[in-house]
């Protein structure tokens, strides 16, 4: 699944229309906060509770790598570390 943050929106309405039912292993490319990043702007506290769906849906994390190429500053500011942006996460389902 690579869809440019939309993962976020798109995972919960996937769960609710049961469309993983038949689903054992995902793949996917999520994007995590980055301020003015188009689709990727989506907050910590909204992909939360969107892994715990997976999690309640029977999915485990069982992989996940840093695309370090999407290296960004949170807030110049503050913080002069580069955070990762983008990461790749591999689940199966367990049940």
């Amino acid at each position: 699944m690579d869809i440019e943050g939309d993962e976020w929106n798109s995972i919960p309405q996937m769960i609710a229309t049961r469309s993983l039912d038949d689903i054992q292993q995902i793949a996917m490319e999520t994007h995590f906060y980055a301020p003015g990043i188009g689709s990727e702007n989506v907050p910590g506290r909204r992909q939360l509770p969107v892994l715990r769906e997976l999690y309640d849906a029977g999915f485990r994390i069982f992989m996940r790598d840093r695309n370090l190429v999407s290296a960004r500053r949170i807030d110049e500011k503050v913080n002069k570390k580069y955070v990762t942006a983008l990461n790749e996460i591999s689940l199966i389902k367990v049940h």
